[in-house]
Formats: C-alpha cells, structure tokens, sequence
C-alpha cells in the first residue's frame, strides 16, 4: 500500500466512526492541507466528541499499530494441525479503504467455508458466524454474540 498518513488517518476515522456508531464527518480535502500534527489533532477531537477521549500518544500509537496490520504479509509455515475454530464476521467492511481492501482480499476465500484455516485445521473447522464485520463484531451489541459463542466453544 503506497499510503500517506492522512491516508491512515483517514481510514481510522471511519472505522472509529462505525465503532461509536456515527459517521465522523469532516472535508477531506480541507484536512489533507494540515500538517501532520493538526491530523492527529482533529482526528483526537472527533474521536473525543464521540465519546473515545484519547491521548496524541494513543492516538499515534494506534496509526502505527493499525499501519503495521494493514501492511502484514504472513503465512504460518510447517505448523502441526491443530483444532481451529473460526468465528467470521457475517459482514464485510467497504466504507473505508482498509474495508475494501478487506473486501478485495476476501472475495477469493468466499470460496472456501474455512478462509484457508482448514489447511491448518485437525478435522473439520468449526464455523461460527457472528454479526458486524471484522470491526464491529468488537462493538455492542454484535460483541455479546461473539462472547457466547466464544463461551460455548471454550466449555467444549
């Protein structure tokens, strides 16, 4: 990804704005004339009026973490089959460009029930699907789905 990082600025603004349940609207064009510093302020303010306080030194540290996860390229290598459980998201991201990069990716693995965990797995996958999207499933109330799920997996 040749990104900029009000590019990844961007992108975290819509992912939070879906977290917290509202759209975090500002000018795009008007917030790419900040300087670097002034983003990450604005951005802090949105994400604070929402009701997600954050620090600048969070909120940096968040970019950075986001930026390494969206860049990540890493295929397990020689690993023993194992039992996998694998808990999808019923929907898929798009209203940022993370999401439809997510989107892209995972149009392939549509294909397979498994998103290649079965090549890894010791037996059948065992599936469960959750509602939200990769995000959102994090989010009340699709989070509480996950934690049952979850709950009922790990008494198994």
């Amino acid at each position: 990804m040749d990104w900029h990082d009000p590019d990844w600025i961007i992108d975290i603004a819509h992912i939070a704005g879906r977290l917290l349940g509202r759209e975090l609207v500002f000018p795009e064009a008007e917030f790419r004339r900040l300087d670097s510093e002034a983003q990450f302020g604005h951005l802090r303010d949105l994400l604070a009026q929402g009701g997600w306080p954050i620090s600048s030194r969070q909120l940096e540290a968040l970019v950075g973490i986001f930026k390494a996860n969206c860049q990540m390229d890493y295929t397990p290598q020689d690993i023993p089959a194992i039992p996998v459980s694998l808990f999808k998201a019923h929907d898929v991201p798009s209203a940022s460009r993370s999401g439809a990069q997510m989107a892209a990716f995972s149009r392939p693995l549509k294909a397979d029930p498994t998103w290649g965990w079965g090549r890894y797995a010791a037996g059948p996958v065992d599936l469960h699907e959750v509602p939200g999207d990769h995000y959102t499933m994090m989010s009340h109330p699709n989070v509480e789905v996950l934690a049952e799920r979850l709950r009922g997996r790990l008494v198994t």
